[in-house]
């Protein structure tokens, strides 16, 4: 397993592949044989200060980099939009908030460390992660194999194994076969899984003087400090073992979000039933959304056994302290509410095995003394004290906070949309007092707290109110917020409101962008959409505006550059035929001829002939 370990979700998430394995531009810089440099942390700007822990931008700015690039990679058509410009801020605000709370928890532990300790933490790690990359990628390829072969099957049985279909399917999965993770990995990397641990060495070796590298990994060495001494905490007797084999047998009547917007309180009320006398079954029957599986009755739905390490891992505290034919309180959960009914406990038998004994020891140490440390992690970020002293960077705290974090939790519901849009409105005023350097980050979170203040609006005189305040606010970050999705949205705002000739520069942005980017079906339904919209524009537009003009040839030349493209595609394409086709006749005529080893035929004795 990772020395990450996999309990400090999200927030301190892929710590070695981010700032290690996927080196961040510091340790890319490094200079192979030229020996440990020495880069000192910019301690001139800082951004928040928690506990004994301070955040410099220079921080920040390095995981705002690594955030986008992961996020760009994965984006839709290549390109950001204002959320992903936000959820990369707020993945690096959330990591090194994280990272102060490991400090602290560290030092409530009586862990001592030094920043030096970083390098041969991940020094040690480099075999076990690269390991962990092969071991993914012969997962995938294990499964495309999988895959391939059921394909192979099915042509077999309905094209026959003389069909195309069928020798196409073959030869990709002959080719699969052939292929092993040390290959794949090589061909991803460019390099092989041995060379690239030579080289992550010499980068660590080199990276070892520098700071911001260090700091960087600092929290997957924590982590994986914590992650140890956690383990020493759980209870190892053979009570415990024995208690970790017990199996619970409950009932769960979920109340969906997806079907109630207000789940506690429908919970609440059918809990009014249960305690009027309506049995747990028949409710469950009438109001549970959990549906029966096949072998159920209705009134069974939601039946499930799990044994204690499980329940006690997934936090199901409420199912564990209850006894047979008890009741819970309404339970909140991400999924809605809940109540749950403890059926029955069937108590676990323990192996004679040692060796049984001991994985099983193993194991709980694992997984208990991961949930030990998430629950204190999860204890340090809520008590942590942080000092901000970068207004955009707290901003986007908050707005998380708000969107998705505690706050959100709090405020949930219709009854409290106002108390929501009262604070994205408190986020948008003092963004206007923000001063950064980040202006395309402060741009992109306007944009998206006012898109949440627009969401939260009902229909009526305030949404529309809203239309001149959003024009404005569009007017003013469109130089800063340059993708597809914002200035379609924002042309189609002015054509709405009849402002044709401002739409048209909106559209001519676009086609500026266009005429730039690849020919791909991506952009070529920018084309078309920049097209329907230039027609409705120009309605509203002065009839001599000359952009009109230079948009439809910005549209002219890049419709010019997909049929230069498509004609060298069909040229590249008839080339490989008559490439394959040439290929095919030589192997033919080689397969007709006699090998050097082989006789030619005797020619049959002619007829009257004799010795």
């Amino acid at each position: 397993m990772s020395k990450l370990g996999p309990y400090v979700m999200g927030l301190v998430a892929a710590t070695l592949v981010i700032g290690f394995l996927m080196p961040n531009s510091q340790c890319r810089n490094s200079v192979p044989g030229m020996g440990p440099q020495k880069v000192s942390v910019d301690t001139s700007e800082v951004v928040f200060k928690a506990g004994d822990f301070t955040v410099y931008g220079q921080d920040l700015a390095e995981t705002i980099q690594i955030e986008e690039s992961n996020r760009l990679a994965q984006a839709a058509g290549g390109e950001f939009t204002p959320f992903d410009i936000v959820d990369a801020r707020v993945a690096a605000v959330d990591r090194w908030l994280s990272t102060a709370a490991l400090v602290s928890l560290a030092k409530k532990e009586g862990i001592a460390w030094k920043i030096e300790e970083v390098a041969d933490f991940l020094l040690e790690s480099v075999d076990g992660e690269i390991q962990q990359q092969l071991d993914m990628i012969g997962f995938q390829l294990q499964f495309q194999k999988q895959f391939l072969q059921q394909n192979v099957e099915n042509l077999k049985k309905t094209k026959g194994e003389k069909s195309k279909e069928y020798l196409d399917a073959k030869k990709q999965l002959d080719e699969m076969a052939a292929m092993t993770s040390e290959a794949v990995y090589q061909q991803q990397y460019g390099v092989t899984p041995a060379e690239a641990k030579t080289r992550l060495r010499e980068q660590v070796e080199n990276s070892r003087g520098n700071e911001v590298f260090l700091r960087s990994n600092l929290a997957g060495f924590l982590q994986s400090r914590l992650d140890g001494h956690y383990k020493l905490k759980v209870d190892a007797s053979d009570e415990a073992l024995k208690k970790s084999y017990n199996r619970y047998t409950f009932q769960q009547l979920l109340i969906s979000s997806e079907k109630n917007p207000t789940p506690k309180v429908k919970a609440d009320e059918v809990m009014k039933r249960i305690k009027a006398g309506m049995t747990f079954e028949q409710a469950v029957k009438q109001y549970s959304d959990r549906e029966p599986s096949k072998d159920q009755k209705p009134e069974q739905a939601g039946v499930e056994t799990q044994d204690w390490t499980q329940l006690t891992v997934s936090n199901m505290d409420y199912v564990l302290k209850l006894k047979p034919g008890e009741i819970s309180d309404v339970v909140e959960l991400p999924a809605g509410a809940a109540i749950y009914k403890l059926i029955k406990i069937e108590e676990g038998t323990v192996p004679d095995s040692l060796d049984a004994k001991k994985a099983r020891i193993d194991v709980l140490k694992s997984q208990l003394g991961g949930k030990l440390m998430q629950d204190a992690l999860d204890a340090e970020l809520k008590s942590l004290k942080v000092e901000w002293t970068d207004n955009f960077l707290e901003q986007v705290h908050k707005y998380k906070e708000v969107r998705t974090g505690e706050i959100s939790k709090e405020l949930a519901g219709g009854a409290n949309r106002d108390k929501r849009v009262a604070m994205y409105r408190e986020i948008l005023n003092a963004l206007v007092e923000s001063e950064t350097t980040d202006s395309m980050g402060l741009s992109a979170l306007r944009y998206v707290v006012f898109d949440q203040i627009d969401a939260e609006t009902p229909p009526g005189p305030k949404k529309e109110a809203l239309k001149k305040e959003k024009l404005a606010l569009y007017k003013e970050i469109s130089p800063e917020v340059d993708t597809y999705a914002f200035r379609f949205e924002y042309a189609e705002l002015l054509i709405g409101e009849k402002l044709g000739d401002e739409a048209l520069e909106q559209l001519k942005e676009i086609s500026e962008k266009i005429t730039a980017d690849e020919v791909n079906e991506t952009v070529r339904a920018h084309v078309l959409r920049v097209q329907k919209l230039l027609a409705t524009a120009s309605n509203h537009a002065k009839k001599d505006n000359p952009t009109i003009k230079a948009i439809q040839t910005d549209l002219d030349e890049w419709f010019a550059m997909e049929a230069d493209v498509k004609k060298q595609e069909e040229e590249w394409k008839k080339a490989d035929e008559e490439e394959a086709k040439k290929a095919a006749e030589e192997s033919k005529k080689s397969e007709q001829q006699p090998s050097a080893n082989e006789k030619p035929a005797e020619k049959p004795a002619a007829k009257g002939t004799g010795g």
